[in-house]
């Protein structure tokens, strides 16, 4: 076994073993997953944008074999990738007032 690469704050081995004991269990990454969707959430002055980077993300990480828009939003139950799109391309990030 080589020895572990540290590059910023991130510890790169070949060792599984080592890898595994950095994992972190469904039930804390699920919770730390819906904190960090709810603060993107609240950039957006709507909530559809901030439901839909949610349904992104999660397509992002899923096994769908093409990873593109129309596929994503096809996983996620929307009828065309035209919401997908928008959000990467057109979608105002800000301060919701009072967020």
């Amino acid at each position: 076994m080589g020895a572990a690469i540290i590059d910023h704050r991130c510890v790169k081995t070949e060792d599984q073993a080592v890898a595994a004991g950095h994992s972190v269990e469904p039930a804390r990454w699920q919770e730390a997953f819906e904190f960090l969707m709810g603060r993107m959430a609240a950039r957006f002055t709507r909530v559809e944008p901030g439901r839909r980077v949610r349904d992104l993300v999660l397509g992002l990480l899923s096994d769908l074999p093409p990873k593109n828009c129309w596929s994503i939003a096809e996983w996620a139950g929307e009828a065309s990738p035209d919401g997908m799109q928008h959000l990467l391309g057109r979608a105002r990030v800000g301060c919701r007032p009072g967020a």
